[in-house]
């Protein structure tokens, strides 16, 4: 989108330049996802970049947990060149193959029966065989044996609508063995006799999906070494509260639940004075908080005649 990741870092997505519908579509869908009420299915916007040009985006979302926080993974994928080869189809059929030949993703067109009638050169290029072996293909022939049946259910589906489907993901044998992750779409069309076809693209996910399942895992790891770290705290015999960066409990052990006679469940969330109230002993006025300047980056220490009182107002 001829934008940096620092200039977009902080901006909400939904000020990206779009039109009117799609950016009220935009903030319904990531206010369902923070409700956990969205569809996991994506959808398609068109955005106008930095320098002016009008883009088609398929973006798409899962909710994660992340230090604690409720965040939205999204990815968009340009998808400019598929809804132009789309469009492409009512013009001439010369003027659809000039387009396709040069587009950045696969495209291709099958039969009713599943064979291939038409493989652009990227195609060619994907999958390692010539067009001319592919003309002669079943589109299933392609397919990791785990996916034929879902590819043969997305065909049906696709045959017996003219509405757009979500795409899915699948893994294609190339000629040379080796796989690779397509993501699929498709809609149904007729050819210059009337028969049923299916217009479909494909853009390459490997990377991308394998960066989704190195995020899971980190998340997981994540996941796993905060329960680690919560049980230890839990089970040190000093009092030990932890904070957000806003200065609100997260944790209280055993002991500091003793101490303060504030429970965890009752602390969270509360502001860090309010749970260890500080106050000096010679006029009882709250006391400067050490905790709440550490957070600052400024390092405070208590004065001499700082007493912390309990949540019933006892000295300790």
């Amino acid at each position: 989108m001829s934008t940096t990741g620092r200039n977009c870092r902080g901006c909400r997505f939904s000020r990206w330049r779009t039109r009117t519908e799609d950016r009220d579509l935009t903030i319904r869908r990531t206010r369902a996802r923070f409700d956990k009420e969205a569809p996991s299915t994506p959808y398609d916007v068109k955005i106008v970049t930095k320098n002016g040009n009008v883009k088609w985006v398929e973006l798409c979302a899962q909710n994660l947990e992340l230090h604690g926080k409720s965040v939205i993974l999204g990815t968009a994928v340009d998808i400019t060149a598929r809804k132009k080869s789309e469009a492409a189809l009512n013009c001439s059929e010369e003027r659809f193959r000039a387009f396709t030949e040069n587009s950045p993703v696969m495209i291709y067109t099958y039969d009713s029966r599943g064979y291939f009638t038409y493989a652009n050169k990227l195609c060619e290029k994907a999958t390692g065989y010539a067009r001319e072996n592919l003309l002669k293909m079943h589109f299933s022939a392609l397919l990791d044996d785990a996916d034929k049946e879902i590819g043969r259910q997305q065909a049906v589906a696709r045959f017996a609508t003219s509405e757009q489907i979500p795409s899915w993901d699948c893994l294609i044998c190339r000629k040379d063995g080796t796989r690779r992750r397509w993501e699929l779409s498709g809609i149904r069309l007729e050819d210059d006799h009337g028969e049923p076809m299916i217009l479909g693209n494909a853009i390459d996910i490997t990377d991308r999906f394998a960066a989704e399942q190195a995020l899971k895992k980190t998340k997981l790891s994540l996941r796993d070494e905060q329960e680690q770290l919560l049980t230890t705290l839990r089970s040190i015999g000093d009092a030990v509260v932890t904070t957000d960066l806003e200065g609100r409990v997260v944790l209280l052990n055993r002991v500091a639940e003793k101490l303060t006679g504030w429970s965890q469940n009752e602390a969270r969330g509360r502001r860090i004075g309010e749970v260890l109230e500080l106050v000096r002993g010679h006029s009882a006025e709250n006391a400067a908080h050490p905790l709440a300047q550490a957070i600052q980056g400024v390092v405070l220490e208590p004065e001499e005649d700082t007493i912390l009182r309990s949540r019933r107002g006892q000295p300790l």
